[in-house]
């Protein structure tokens, strides 16, 4: 999320991050200081809740290897995906499993591997499945919407090709430059903090602030 605001120049105002990868999409937002929004109850890390302070994600099935199925008329992608085997199984570079990617690249919206081999995909299967990525997209970032009011949207993660080019809740699309890194960006040029609980009976603020400076840590009011 520090990457998308970095990438994308963002410095005012709120905003939603959407990040697509291999196998999920991860949305969040940041607040007009551009850290994130932090969860205001515990959150799950690998399926272990924890009490720790930590961003307000909210997690979909959507990603580049996201495993695309067609029952009659009904298509639908993911929560499933091939994972890092993309480039193994996707139908562009030789697999035989239909990915979100195949749909980008039927689509005309990225250049990868083989073109040749979506030869077979029909306009209708392309079409219900950008819908439905579409329509999975703009349900992750109404649930993380405080406001009905529509938000800008800065879109990263080397999946981001797969979004569409309006989404309902947005009221802008953003994807700045490489914002296939831009979690490595993130984590480059994040500042390192700190928080220090301690409870203090019958002292002032200004008391407090003193003694935990004095004890080397760094306050942030």
């Amino acid at each position: 999320m520090r990457g998308a605001a970095y990438l994308s120049g963002h410095s005012s105002g709120s905003a939603i991050v959407v990040d697509v990868g291999g196998t999920t999409s991860d949305i969040g937002v940041l607040l007009p200081s551009g850290l994130p929004r932090q969860a205001s109850a515990y959150v799950t890390v690998a399926g272990v809740r924890v009490n720790y302070s930590m961003p307000h994600l909210h997690s979909i099935g959507l990603g580049g290897g996201s495993i695309v199925r067609q029952s009659g008329t009904k298509v639908t992608v993911g929560p499933d995906s091939v994972g890092h085997y993309l480039t193994r199984d996707a139908l562009v570079f030789g697999g035989k499993t239909t990915t979100a990617s195949d749909i980008a690249v039927a689509a005309g919206k990225v250049e990868m591997g083989d073109k040749s081999a979506i030869a077979g995909l029909g306009s209708s299967l392309v079409n219900d499945a950008q819908q439905r990525i579409k329509s999975l997209l703009e349900a992750a970032i109404d649930v993380i919407k405080t406001s009905p009011e529509p938000m800008p949207v800065l879109l990263v993660g080397g999946g981001a090709v797969l979004a569409p080019q309006e989404l309902v809740g947005a009221s802008e699309l953003t994807k700045p430059p490489y914002h296939d890194v831009a979690n490595a960006v993130g984590a480059a040029i994040s500042k390192v903090g700190g928080i220090v609980d301690i409870v203090r009976i019958a002292l002032s603020i200004k008391s407090c602030l003193s003694e935990v400076s004095a004890d080397g840590h760094t306050q942030r009011s």
